[in-house]
């Protein structure tokens, strides 16, 4: 296989194992980045490293020269800034009307669209939620109402310019790789350090990171035009299992209390005070209603059937985790 593909934010967790993915299935890979002397330092991108910023559009047409299939994984994957109107939403959306306008101009025939579970519909009754469901109420999380309004504007665009176009939505990614710092790694680590005192009370869907990679990579030859791919574990865990598993690695961690919802909600106002000295709040009210008794139970015999995904368990994954954590020095895991 020699088509040549084009990957965005290939410098990070998904984008650079996304770059090994499509490289082993024999791709000709063009990793695109914001920082190269960074990326060339980084033995885990595979491919040729070539400069792209998804917000200044004339860095784009000349990476994609060639290109049959673009990667879109690059966005801003913030749950807070000082202006997430600009920094998260906006600057989302510029990104995908950037790559689209360039991937039309170079003729690119497809675009493998990454996009979130978190835009799918919520479920607080256990169904199963099908890939073609979508989310209707953010709550003003400006992660996920980014999500969902690129999404959509991604499937316009495909339209307008006549570019095949697959969407595929992973759940929250790890692995035992503990280079990249995300909200999802820093979550856990707060359960692995026994920082979490309080039940959050929902399941929480972790995937294999690798899993994920490979299953898009076959997307670009398997996936149906049109189609949306849950890339999950087919049930979540609940924060209280979660914990469980991180006792078996450090034994001085309790199991979170169940304080309801009203408390979280004041806990989250509380934390979202430090908003006023600039500083992330480690909880926020829309977190917490987006995400409170929610069960993410996802339907995923079309990611099975077109593109052979064969998730680890997520208790496979977590205990890689906590794994790679407890071998880590735990003065430096403070800083991770």
């Amino acid at each position: 296989m020699q088509n040549k593909v084009f990957v965005t934010g290939a410098s990070g967790h998904l984008g650079s194992a996304l770059t090994r993915s499509l490289s082993a299935l024999g791709y000709q890979v063009t990793a695109g980045v914001r920082n190269i002397t960074k990326a060339k330092l980084d033995n885990n991108i595979a491919g040729s490293i070539t400069y792209a910023d998804l917000l200044k559009p004339d860095t784009l047409s000349a990476a994609m020269d060639g290109t049959d299939t673009v990667f879109q994984v690059a966005a801003n994957f913030s749950h807070w800034s000082k202006n997430s109107q600009k920094e998260i939403i906006q600057a989302n959306s510029n990104m995908v009307k950037n790559i689209f306008n360039a991937a039309h101009d170079a003729s690119v025939k497809k675009i493998i669209f990454v996009s979130s579970t978190g835009t799918l519909a919520r479920n607080t009754t256990g169904e199963i939620i099908s890939p073609n469901s979508w989310c209707e109420n953010t709550y003003g999380n400006p992660y996920f109402q980014s999500k969902i309004e690129t999404e959509r504007l991604a499937w316009s665009l495909a339209e307008k310019y006549h570019i095949e176009m697959v969407s595929v939505l992973p759940s929250a990614m790890i692995n035992g790789d503990l280079s990249h710092s995300t909200p999802t790694t820093r979550f856990l680590q707060s359960i692995f350090k026994g920082e979490l005192p309080l039940d959050l009370e929902f399941d929480f869907n972790l995937v294999h990171i690798n899993d994920v990679s490979d299953a898009i990579a076959r997307s670009g030859y398997a996936g149906k035009t049109s189609h949306r791919y849950i890339l999950a574990n087919p049930q979540g865990l609940s924060v209280k299992e979660i914990t469980q598993l991180a006792q078996q690695y450090n034994s001085s961690v309790k199991l979170p209390r169940r304080v309801g919802k009203n408390v979280l909600l004041f806990i989250a106002t509380l934390a979202e005070l430090s908003k006023y000295f600039n500083i992330e709040p480690k909880l926020l009210k829309s977190q917490v209603h987006f995400y409170f008794n929610q069960k993410e139970i996802y339907d995923i015999s079309l990611s099975r059937e077109h593109l052979n995904f064969s998730p680890r368990t997520m208790t496979e994954c977590i205990n890689e985790y906590f794994s790679a954590l407890s071998s880590f020095d735990p003065f430096l895991i403070q800083d991770l």
